[in-house]
């Protein structure tokens, strides 16, 4: 018997819970196939196209589901509790318009029994709910971890750090493969404490994500940006070099400069430092990253708001 999409993504997550895996696009992938007995495709580890495959659709519409099967008991409870309250209140303009005893007795007897009725109505919608509701959670806790595995930063949807391994470990590959250039810039937002001392933690996360999206604005579709860690992110430029960093960073400067974050009728303006580095040959992921952060540190000594090129 072949099971519906909806199913098969359900069992596919109850295995991978059985087995100890985590939900991760490859995982969910071979389970899935495993179940449907379907012949597992090429499996290329790339985020982009493992996000638009088959079984991660599905997962996402298996979500869709639980929301609206949520959804669909709230429906049904408001149906419920209207059709109940308004049998009750003709009972209970049935009970003050009676004279006679023996109608007064029925009429009390029909309005406690819709009472009673009434309160089964929302003890089995509230236990309907609180299954949703943990439902819910268990789906948010399991998409939380495979964004994780998937190298997303959960706050401004860039790459993580595991992302940006994968990503840059990609890039030098590429560019090996065809004798391309490569740059890199490590971008950290000057003295961002004062954010969170001056208007709180919610003001720095969203000044976070006004810096990355101000990121977005003046990169290419084929550049990368990860964010490192607290304020600090990577800019991962393909087929670029030195110079072409250098006016990715300006333009940042500039934009940066122009656009301050609006939060509760302020303006908060901020710079950042950053360190360039280009690709040299035969060079690893993590001593381009180390050079591009050294050149960081002495923007940084240089007194902020500028960039360094590595050495």
């Amino acid at each position: 018997m072949e099971h519906s999409p909806h199913v098969l993504a359900a069992l596919t997550m109850q295995q991978l819970i059985a087995r100890g895996l985590a939900p991760t696009p490859e995982n969910f992938a071979r389970t899935y196939y495993e179940i449907s007995i379907k012949p597992v495709p090429a499996l290329v580890p790339d985020t982009r196209q493992l996000l638009e495959s088959a079984p991660c659709a599905e997962l996402t519409q298996a979500l869709h589901s639980l929301v609206n099967d949520a959804f669909g008991v709230t429906d049904r409870l408001s149906t419920k509790l209207s059709n109940t309250w308004r049998a009750m209140d003709a009972n209970a303009e049935a009970l003050r318009q009676s004279r006679l005893p023996d109608e007064t007795l029925r009429q009390v007897v029909t309005l406690l029994a819709h009472a009673s009725g009434l309160m089964d109505i929302i003890e089995t919608s509230r236990e309907e709910l609180e299954q949703s509701r943990q439902a819910l959670r268990q789906m948010e806790g399991k998409l939380a971890e495979t964004t994780r595995e998937l190298g997303v930063d959960a706050l401004t949807n860039t790459l993580n750090r595991r992302g940006l391994s994968n990503c840059l470990s990609r890039e030098i590959a590429r560019a090996k493969r065809h004798q391309d250039k490569l740059s890199v810039i490590m971008a950290d937002l000057d003295n961002f404490k004062r954010i969170n001392d001056s208007h709180g933690h919610e003001a720095g996360d969203r000044m976070i994500v006004h810096f990355a999206q101000l990121i977005r604005f003046v990169i290419r579709d084929a550049d990368y940006v990860a964010r490192f860690g607290g304020e600090e992110f990577v800019l991962i430029l393909p087929e670029a070099d030195q110079v072409h960093a250098e006016m990715v960073a300006l333009r940042l400067q500039t934009i940066l400069a122009k656009t301050p974050l609006l939060y509760e009728d302020n303006e908060i303006s901020v710079t950042f430092s950053a360190g360039i580095a280009e690709y040299r040959d035969n060079e690893e992921g993590a001593e381009m990253l180390r050079r591009a952060d050294t050149a960081l540190y002495a923007a940084k000594a240089a007194g902020r708001d500028c960039f360094r090129l590595a050495q």
